[in-house]
């Protein structure tokens, strides 16, 4: 069974539902979403070709993303989902604010290798963001 990001596109569920979407109209097939662009803050950087679940929390941790078709010796690395600002459902794609110079210079992703704390600290660290593993302990009862 695929994983959910969900349904049919917006336009396709209004054109059956009328003007009341049934469901959450921000959820996608992780299999559709699989294609989307990465549009990078200067330009196209790559597409979407997986994720990184948390088999804990439930949530997507990352998105893998290949550089390979942007350019020569391109390769895959992972963008943390709390980088991307915004999913566009209908050009497919998913913008972040980071640069392609910085992408590319990102730590590979390989996926024969465990993704534990220190890789997902190397890559956070690289990019200069937080972590999530402490912005969700900062964010519980004071």
């Amino acid at each position: 069974m695929p994983g959910f990001i969900g349904t049919a596109p917006v336009r396709q569920q209004l054109s059956l539902y009328g003007d009341k979407p049934p469901g959450d109209v921000h959820l996608r097939s992780a299999s559709h979403v699989e294609r989307y662009v990465i549009e990078a803050a200067d330009g196209s950087v790559g597409h979407v070709r997986g994720f990184i679940l948390d088999d804990e929390a439930w949530v997507v941790r990352c998105f893998i993303v290949d550089t390979r078709n942007w350019w020569p010796g391109g390769k895959e690395v992972l963008l943390a989902t709390q980088w991307i600002d915004v999913i566009d459902w209908f050009a497919a794609s998913a913008s972040t604010s980071l640069t392609r110079e910085a992408i590319k210079a990102s730590p590979e992703y390989d996926e024969s290798s465990l993704i534990d704390r220190a890789y997902e600290a190397k890559v956070h660290d690289f990019y200069q963001k937080s972590g999530y593993w402490i912005e969700e302990k900062g964010s519980g009862p004071a």
